[in-house]
């Protein structure tokens, strides 16, 4: 049972280099170049203080790799069974939530791609303004229908106008559909 000891156990990251870890097992020894073993296509940098599982390879201190780690300072709660949580220690979530939302909690979000697919409100106020303003700039010769457009001394202006979308910016996105 002390070969198992010795291979597995509790420890503490206490500091944050590169890629490698300085941790200090419960027990008191430190440990200053544990690799931290990650899933594929996942990387996280533990904040210091963070609880973790340190394997030892063949019960070899020196070769240490962290396999688990957690900040309980940090952790989001309030999960219902089936809910998953990608979060970070400044409080940006993202929660898969079972009723199929994606709910994401940030200060700034930024989409990169290859094509633009959403507009924001201030690039939807800005078309929509110099289009008011196409509008205003544009007359007919006569009230009749079809008329022909152009400068004219007799022309018929539009009435100013514009259009107040204020209500529309918002922080929260849904769709349906």
């Amino acid at each position: 049972m002390s070969e198992i000891n010795l291979m597995i156990g509790h420890s503490t990251v206490k500091e944050v280099k590169d890629e490698e870890y300085q941790s200090e097992s419960y027990a008191g020894e430190t440990t200053d170049d544990a690799v931290l073993m990650q899933h594929f296509g996942f990387k996280s940098k533990p904040p210091e203080d963070s609880e973790a599982l340190v394997v030892c390879v063949n019960g070899d201190q020196d070769d240490t790799t962290i396999v688990a780690e957690k900040h309980e300072d940090s952790e989001p709660e309030g999960l219902e069974e089936g809910e998953s949580v990608l979060y970070n220690d400044h409080g940006v979530k993202l929660i898969l939530l079972k009723d199929g939302t994606l709910e994401v909690t940030a200060k700034k979000i930024k989409l990169n791609g290859e094509g633009k697919q959403f507009v924001t409100h201030a690039e939807l106020d800005a078309a929509l303004q110099k289009n008011i303003l196409q509008q205003i700039a544009h007359t007919h010769l006569s009230t009749a229908p079809g008329s022909p457009t152009g400068v004219a001394s007799a022309s018929v202006p539009v009435t100013n106008f514009s259009v107040d979308i204020s209500a529309s910016a918002t922080t929260t996105v849904l769709t349906d559909g």
